[in-house]
């Protein structure tokens, strides 16, 4: 009888030492967040003409939806991405500007002088995201065409409480 009962414990704790060995490897690689649950990201289409978002993992790649051309001496412009979106609480939003894909209008070559700016979105915020660029180039006009990687939504999980150490 006593054997049986040591090798019932023995093979629970083979399992559950095997469950957490599976669980371990599965958070390393992402797929399970300790502590959080999936946020829930409301993404609505404003219109029906602007080129649709690619989701990639954990961010959301909005595309161009027109071809973008930003003059030469400071060119600015403000990019209605054609979403509303709405942050689940317990998350931020940032959205960082991609400037791999802008071109010198001239010659087609990579525009190295785009300013960009990472926009904050806080908790529980709703509204059409908008992202904001400029030519630092005073010598060429810089572009994007349509339906290119323009921005990255990426959802950040903010604390709840924070705590402080003396010492690092």
């Amino acid at each position: 009888m006593m054997e049986a009962a040591v090798a019932l414990m023995l093979g629970s704790s083979a399992i559950g030492v095997g469950s957490l060995f599976i669980y371990l490897l599965l958070s390393h690689l992402g797929f399970v967040r300790p502590g959080l649950k999936s946020p829930t990201l409301k993404l609505m289409k404003l219109n029906n003409s602007g080129p649709d978002y690619v989701r990639e993992g954990t961010k959301i790649t909005f595309l161009s939806p027109k071809t973008i051309l930003l003059a030469a001496e400071g060119g600015r412009a403000v990019i209605d991405t054609g979403y509303f979106v709405g942050i689940p609480d317990g998350y931020c939003g940032v959205v960082v500007i991609r400037t791999d894909e802008y071109r010198i209008a001239t010659d087609l070559r990579p525009a190295t002088d785009i300013g960009t700016g990472r926009t904050f979105l806080p908790p529980g915020f709703e509204g059409v995201v908008e992202v904001e660029i400029w030519n630092k180039s005073f010598d060429e006009p810089a572009g994007m065409d349509a339906g290119l990687p323009m921005a990255d939504l990426h959802l950040i999980p903010v604390p709840t409480t924070l705590r402080v150490v003396d010492k690092i």
